[in-house]
């Protein structure tokens, strides 16, 4: 059966000025025997992430830490993704939101903010994504970064970062403390890696392409649906952890 991989872009819409729309990454902290995370779940959370993604909004990447519970499985089939994002950011406690890289509150009014706030901005890279390879024995991905024509900004250190999400994973029982058994936008794997690829920024209107792959090793394919992953790109600031 032949598989495809549906890509989720955090940029990527053309006007006539030439500049370029941009899609909040909303990146969410959490474990499986968290309970608070799971109230905030059922409280106001995963409505408001299912409409904005049915309405394509937003770019939605689930990490999961070592704590409370150390056996969550999905921490432990990507430990090291899993914790690169968590030290990034700082995160010691969940549940834990970061909106465009900026730590927000668990607070309903202020993560729709946020987001719209994202959303409103320019961004000056479009990202378009490839699929090149897909199958048990490679994933391959390449990453077009078209810069908009009319940008002047000044870069520091700039890195693409390329997640393969679960859209969604289900357990037969739950397989933490907190009750959950279904989980959505999961974090399989980090292309190459969490740490990203440093960006040669292209002059305006230039673009450039990386091409990125991943062999499957079995405790992934054993963990995880093919045909459900999707791809999260985006480009990060190094310096204040901004998205672009």
């Amino acid at each position: 059966m032949k598989k495809v991989i549906l890509f989720l872009l955090v940029l990527g819409f053309t006007f006539n000025t030439l500049a370029y729309d941009k899609k909040s990454l909303v990146e969410r902290f959490t474990n499986a025997s968290c309970a608070p995370c799971a109230s905030l779940n059922s409280a106001w959370y995963n409505t408001t992430l299912a409409e904005m993604l049915a309405t394509e909004s937003i770019s939605h990447i689930i990490y999961n830490v070592w704590w409370p519970g150390a056996s969550d499985p999905m921490y432990i089939l990507n430990t090291p993704d899993n914790t690169t994002r968590t030290n990034y950011y700082g995160v010691n406690a969940v549940p834990w939101i970061v909106v465009n890289g900026a730590t927000v509150s668990t607070t309903q009014s202020v993560f729709v903010n946020a987001v719209n706030s994202g959303n409103s901005q320019y961004a000056p890279f479009k990202i378009v994504l490839t699929q090149r390879a897909l199958s048990d024995n490679l994933i391959e991905v390449g990453v077009k970064i078209i810069r908009d024509p009319n940008d002047n900004t000044t870069f520091a250190t700039t890195k693409l970062k390329v997640a393969l999400t679960e859209k969604v994973v289900v357990f037969p029982a739950p397989p933490g403390t907190n009750g959950e058994s279904e989980f959505h936008s999961v974090c399989r794997k980090m292309l190459p890696d969490a740490n990203g690829t440093t960006l040669t920024i292209p002059a305006p209107g230039d673009s450039t392409e990386i091409v990125l792959q991943y062999v499957p090793t079995a405790s992934f394919l054993q963990s995880v649906n093919i045909d459900s992953l999707r791809i999260v790109a985006f480009i990060q600031n190094e310096s204040n952890k901004s998205i672009y």
